[in-house]
């Protein structure tokens, strides 16, 4: 865990206006005992995410297939130069911008 002297050294170095008060902020609500469980629902729980994760495997890689034929289809859009044009319009934020614009010039 960072200390209030460690929160504060950053802030100053980001430049921030009040950085003791912040770090002392920051650091609070940590204070508070966490949380323990005891083993049988450490293992029940560790189980549940696993079987979890499982289900959504299946999920992330159909949403990047979904993104990669996007990136695709936009690498032969006649407006792609246009949409990359646009600020902070990178590699990745460039073709989902065309995607939810569409390519509809009259709407």
């Amino acid at each position: 865990m960072a200390s209030v002297e460690q929160f504060t050294r950053v802030l100053k170095q980001a430049g921030h206006p009040t950085p003791e008060q912040t770090a002392a902020k920051l650091v609070a609500p940590r204070k508070p005992p966490f949380l323990h469980a005891d083993e049988v629902t450490t293992r029940t729980k560790s189980r549940l995410l696993l079987a979890l994760i499982r289900q959504l495997e299946p999920v992330l890689e159909e949403i990047a297939s979904y993104d990669r034929e996007i990136g695709r289809l936009f690498l032969t859009h006649a407006d792609r130069c246009l949409i990359r044009s646009l600020p902070r319009a990178g590699k990745r934020l460039a073709p989902r911008l065309l995607a939810e614009l569409g390519d509809d010039r009259s709407r």
